[in-house]
């Protein structure tokens, strides 16, 4: 396996593994809501506010992560475009500035924790 290839199925493996973030967010919604008595009210009793916020927090990790690497591709993906026009050369490898996949993995790891202390203190409660 190249690595290219290599490098595809990693970003494969993430891209499913964002999206089964995804899934795991709305189910526990579901059954946060299912709790709670399907009142507003019940979502700020034992415990459900918490873990409702931890899942709203990583869907809203997921979208910044993915705002975050979109708006940033963008503006890399012009500026290479820039200086293909202005040294007249294309196919040039170019590659994203460093800070650029550092803050994606900080927003991935952030998804990901917020929703494994979810699924933790949503089992500690059904359990106990």
């Amino acid at each position: 396996m190249t690595a290219k290839e290599q490098r595809e199925e990693f970003y494969i493996s993430t891209d499913t593994l964002s999206t089964q973030i995804r899934h795991v967010d709305y189910s526990l919604i579901a059954v946060v809501w299912i709790l709670s008595g399907n009142a507003i009210s019940g979502l700020k009793m034992d415990g459900n506010g918490i873990i409702l916020f931890l899942v709203v927090l990583s869907l809203l990790l997921d979208m910044s992560q993915y705002i975050w690497k979109s708006c940033t591709s963008w503006c890399c993906f012009r500026k290479s475009e820039r200086e293909d026009e202005q040294t007249g050369k294309e196919g040039k490898d170019y590659s994203f500035p460093l800070y650029i996949p550092t803050v994606t993995w900080v927003f991935f790891g952030g998804k990901l924790l917020a929703c494994l202390a979810a699924c933790v203190l949503l089992s500690i409660k059904l359990i106990g």
